[in-house]
């Protein structure tokens, strides 16, 4: 509840022409209060010149019962990149068959690939996964956990909204999540990748 009045207060408020252009939400009143990984995301904003950059941090929203993509399942998602977006520039999707999009088999392909359970956070709603898709930069400081955020909602996006497959590929915020895993990619020492950020 204290995060929900937190979030009125940063997006739902209209600025005083007395504040500085800059308004920081400060932190949490208790001061033992631990903040979960979508709180720190969230809660305490910058804004400047209409720009919002997210805190991000770089905790783990797996448990260690959960699987964690390993190498292999990082460089198969990766290796739809060339394919989806040949030359930087997204593919076309989709066709129309009457009211319901048709996706092309390399966009239903990826989706599979994107469905493998390492990749899935069950919580993607709560730890912010809509605020960080369109955010470049929560985007570029992403960590692993953050990529499974947003694949969760990409793939699951399409249960609420028909094209929204396609939607997420040709609007780059595939492109975007998977350079991110490119260099969370090089950074891998080990086989199963946990808490990269």
């Amino acid at each position: 509840m204290k995060l929900l009045d937190r979030l009125k207060g940063c997006f739902g408020r209209i600025p005083n022409a007395d504040e500085p252009e800059a308004v920081r939400v400060p932190p949490p009143s208790d001061e033992g209060e631990t903040l979960s990984r979508v709180a720190r995301n969230l809660s305490c904003p910058e804004v400047e010149s209409d720009i919002v950059s997210l805190t991000h941090a770089a905790q783990s929203a797996r448990q260690p019962s959960e699987p964690a993509p390993r190498a292999a399942d990082m460089d198969e998602l990766l290796s739809y990149l060339p394919k989806l977006y040949p030359d930087g520039v997204a593919i076309k999707t989709y066709v129309f068959r009457g009211c319901w999009p048709e996706y092309f088999d390399v966009v239903k392909d990826f989706y599979r690939v994107m469905a493998n359970e390492c990749w899935t956070d069950i919580d993607y709603i709560a730890h912010g996964a809509a605020v960080m898709l369109v955010n470049e930069t929560c985007i570029a400081q992403a960590s692993l956990a953050d990529i499974q955020t947003m694949l969760t909602l990409c793939l699951r996006g399409e249960r609420f909204c028909d094209g929204h497959h396609g939607s997420v590929i040709e609007k780059g915020y595939v492109l975007n999540v998977l350079k991110r895993l490119a260099v969370l990619r090089e950074e891998v020492g080990g086989e199963v990748c946990r808490g990269l950020s």
